[in-house]
């Protein structure tokens, strides 16, 4: 088969323009720090990492979202073990009024320690994130949920769930609704009050007392359940971590270059290119008459 003076020339050609790409992927990828920048680079590889970023961003998400509950949780905590002090504070000045011997003065001071002990069960009952939301009033953050009328505390939130979402099929609780169990709690306080102020130890011994231990422990239930919440948190966020950090890795594999193995490409590409261009050089170099010698 008879070979033409442009079948060579376009050979060549196409022999240079193919090792000059080589060149200049290589050159690309070290000046990037990236192997994989555009589908059109690796087509199966860049399906694969866009997979991966997308779910590294998901789990990012429920991170933020775990965050959230870390503080609505953590909030929470603190304002329910202010309230199980004070339930248990009440339960022992219950105690000491119902001793016969005690004195009408000294069950007075008793009851008016209760007193400021309402107050602040109230302060405390109307507790607020740093969002600004109400951590004991449900879903509901229009007022504060729980207000005093005489000697009657009245509960204007509702009993919504507030979640978060953890997983693609999984959400969380992150508050504690109070409603009636706050509201029982006040009135064993108000009783109590009521009872040293009008020198009753027998129902104070007979009433006060075990209603008192018992709003204890309620707190006391509350305080556990925000806990175990806490600690799912904990659990989760370690997970996530994990995972982030396995994704990270797989991302790495993916998109970076191993600079070693690339710079041994490119030596390995420039030497290609510069023998395509010496043959091309030669080639054409020659005449009719370098031909014919």
């Amino acid at each position: 088969m008879r070979i033409t003076t442009g079948q060579l020339f376009e050979n060549n050609r196409r022999n240079v323009q193919a090792n000059y790409a080589t060149m200049a992927k290589w050159q690309m990828q070290l000046a990037s720090g990236k192997r994989v920048e555009k589908l059109s680079d690796d087509a199966h590889q860049s399906a694969l990492l866009l997979r991966q970023k997308s779910i590294k961003s998901a789990i990012q998400q429920y991170d933020n979202n775990l965050r959230h509950a870390t503080g609505y949780l953590g909030q929470s905590e603190v304002a329910l073990t202010e309230l199980q002090g004070i339930m248990r504070k009440a339960y022992e000045i219950s105690v000491q009024g119902a001793t016969s011997s005690l004195d009408q003065p000294a069950r007075l001071a008793l009851a008016d320690q209760v007193s400021q002990m309402q107050q602040r069960y109230i302060d405390l009952a109307n507790s607020r994130g740093n969002e600004g939301q109400y951590l004991f009033a449900g879903m509901s953050n229009t007022a504060a949920p729980y207000a005093l009328a005489g000697t009657t505390l009245s509960y204007t939130g509702d009993n919504g769930d507030i979640r978060v979402e953890t997983s693609p099929s999984q959400t969380m609780k992150v508050n504690t609704t109070g409603g009636n169990d706050f509201i029982e709690a006040y009135e064993a306080l108000e009783s109590l009050k009521t009872n040293l102020i009008g020198g009753q130890p027998g129902v104070i011994s007979g009433t006060n007392v075990g209603e008192l231990q018992a709003q204890t422990a309620r707190f006391s239930q509350l305080r556990s359940e925000v806990g175990v919440a806490m600690q799912q948190v904990t659990n989760l966020k370690s997970q996530n971590l994990r995972r982030m950090d396995e994704l990270t890795e797989g991302i790495s594999a993916i998109e970076e270059v191993d600079f070693t193995f690339a710079v041994s490409e490119l030596s390995r590409a420039q030497t290609a290119y510069q023998a395509a261009l010496s043959v091309s050089a030669n080639g054409f170099s020659l005449s009719l008459m370098d031909y014919l010698r």
